[in-house]
């Protein structure tokens, strides 16, 4: 990838900056490597007529003002990087992501890609993003966390709960509880993985939700198909829980066909 990003810098001069999928490449917004067969993107002036074989020129008014100053060839900066994946991403749910990863690395903050998206006049997503900016400074780091917290906490009238809470587990080894409701010594874990996980990973969680448990801590695991398709019965869950560990508030439905029930098992 960088022999194809310097030819395309050379092929179109000094003026000319690497963005799209090869500037998040670059970055670590993504782990794959553009297919050999899709071009290179690169931002050139406007009024630029310079064109490469391999290479896709979009424009700017000045590209130089939104790249890294210290990179070679030029890359555009994180912050650009993310907002110009935000602006063309296919799905709400790929434009999530990149921000959640891009923060979750800390290549870079919500204040920042902020303050980088106020310089544009134009940006497709931008209100999206400052949701999404505002989920991570209150502690959402992936998007699975952002999912329990709007599908299944705040639909349904639940605390959120502290959100990547350091912990140490049997062995002194640092851990962060996803989710953790601290007064009535409950955590919810979320599980991202989609399948095929290494024993040693189910193993390493069993580990740290038995140490939970006997250190006082109730522990609930959730995975992508809890959250987001049964994300009812979730709440429910979680609220039994908080129930019977001192939590006195309520529970309620999410809309008209929420399938929350009561604790004797008769719809809410």
């Amino acid at each position: 990838l960088a022999a194809r990003m310097w030819a395309a810098h050379l092929a179109l001069g000094r003026r000319s900056v690497v963005g799209g999928a090869a500037a998040s490449r670059y970055w670590g917004l993504t782990d794959e490597d553009p297919s050999p067969d899709d071009p290179i993107t690169m931002v050139m002036p406007d009024g630029s007529n310079r064109r490469a074989r391999g290479v896709r020129v979009t424009r700017a008014p000045d590209p130089a003002a939104l790249a890294h100053r210290a990179r070679t060839p030029p890359v555009l900066t994180v912050e650009n990087t993310v907002l110009s994946a935000v602006a063309g991403a296919r799905t709400d749910a790929a434009a999530v992501d990149v921000v959640l990863r891009a923060c979750r690395l800390r290549l870079t903050t919500p204040d920042r890609l902020l303050a980088t998206a106020g310089h544009r006049r134009r940006l497709r997503g931008r209100a999206l993003l400052e949701v999404v900016c505002t989920d991570v400074r209150e502690g959402v780091s992936s998007p699975l966390e952002k999912q329990y917290r709007r599908r299944v906490a705040r639909a349904h009238g639940l605390p959120t709960g502290r959100t990547q809470v350091p912990s140490i587990t049997q062995g002194q080894r640092r851990v962060y509880r996803d989710v953790l409701y601290e007064a009535q010594d409950v955590i919810v874990e979320l599980d991202g993985r989609l399948g095929h996980e290494q024993e040693s990973e189910a193993l390493r969680d069993l580990t740290r939700d038995n140490y939970a448990t006997l250190t006082g801590h109730a522990t609930l695991r959730f995975g992508w198909l809890a959250v987001a398709g049964y994300a009812c019965e979730v709440a429910q869950q979680v609220h039994d829980l908080l129930t019977l560990r001192g939590y006195a508030g309520s529970v309620r439905p999410c809309g008209p066909t929420c399938r929350l029930t009561s604790a004797t098992g008769r719809a809410a």
